[in-house]
């Protein structure tokens, strides 16, 4: 939706690339690679940054949380029991691109490429009977890391380490790496 400035005009929200320029997150050559990419490959800002690596993960993240308003997950440094995997309907996970982080007891933290999506938060929170804190993540990431989980449970395997996260030990309630 639009926003309003402080004059009562209404104003559009910036478009992430020109946000990227104006925080110099990437050189002009750089942003040239991204539009291409997000055009060829169909892919998201944040996607086609974290697929071309101008940036770390972590700094992707750290902008995605500023952008989006919501805190970030650094998908390579976190991990979790497959069993959360049970916590929403494969397809759900799949399609929305949401992955359930952490285990709490009143609450769930949720990987989301779209944290801002209030009705699939609604539905999350009916099924589950919890809060649902909304993170952000790449959604490319998310992706890559929603097949692992399910490649590795239908393995027979309990845990799912991100790709710099092989030296974590797994915690029963999960562990995420929180960018804000």
């Amino acid at each position: 939706g639009a926003k309003r400035a402080c004059s009562g005009v209404l104003k559009a929200p910036m478009d992430p690339l020109d946000r990227l320029r104006q925080e110099k997150f990437l050189s002009e050559g750089e942003l040239t690679s991204v539009r291409a990419r997000m055009a060829s490959a169909r892919e998201d800002w944040a996607s086609a940054v974290f697929a071309l690596k101008p940036k770390p993960e972590p700094e992707i993240v750290r902008l995605l949380a500023l952008i989006s308003g919501y805190p970030g997950i650094e998908l390579g440094r976190s991990g979790m029991p497959l069993t959360h995997l049970d916590l929403i309907p494969e397809e759900m996970i799949r399609k929305q691109l949401v992955l359930p982080i952490v285990e709490l007891e009143d609450d769930l933290i949720v990987a989301m490429a779209h944290p801002d999506d209030n009705s699939l938060v609604s539905e999350l929170e009916f099924m589950n009977g919890r809060k649902i804190l909304r993170h952000v993540a790449i959604p490319a990431l998310l992706r890559a890391s929603i097949d692992t989980c399910y490649n590795l449970k239908n393995s027979g395997d309990s845990y799912w380490r991100g790709k710099e996260g092989w030296h974590l030990s797994p915690r029963p309630e999960g562990r995420a790496q929180i960018v804000k």
